[in-house]
Formats: structure tokens, C-alpha cells, sequence
């Protein structure tokens, strides 16, 4: 029987088991609710400053997502 309990608690210190959780968690999706909250604020002050080259700019990159550039050389 103690066996069988070291063994869950060799489990619970796994570190899979322990990136998981922390993947699982919400710090990662509130930073990235509050990066894209800020990006949108970006654009509207650019539409209210009538920058509505500089607010579709950013808006069409913001949609692409990242994109990673080669370097020709």
C-alpha cells in the first residue's frame, strides 16, 4: 500500500505534470487578453486621430499574426 502512495507522489512531481498545469493556467491567457485589449486601444486612438493609414496598417499585421522574415544573403 505505501508503495502505491509513493508513486502518486513521485506522479505529482513529474515535471510533464507540472508544465501542464502551468500551461493550463490562466496567467498565459490573461496576458494575452491584455496584449490584445492594448492593441486595440492602439487603434482606436489612431482612428480617432484620423491616422487611418496607421490604423489599417496595424490592423491588417495585428491579423496576420507573427511573420517571420527571411534574410536573403
Amino acid at each position: 500500500m505505501e508503495w502505491l502512495q509513493d508513486l502518486g507522489k513521485i506522479n505529482s512531481d513529474n515535471p510533464k505534470t507540472v508544465r501542464r498545469e502551468a500551461r493550463d493556467s490562466r496567467h498565459f491567457w490573461d496576458k494575452t487578453m491584455e496584449h490584445v485589449k492594448s492593441k486595440i486601444k492602439e487603434f482606436e486612438a489612431y482612428i480617432q486621430n484620423r491616422n487611418i493609414r496607421g490604423s489599417f496598417r496595424g490592423i491588417n499585421e495585428f491579423k496576420k499574426g507573427y511573420q517571420p522574415r527571411t534574410s536573403k544573403g
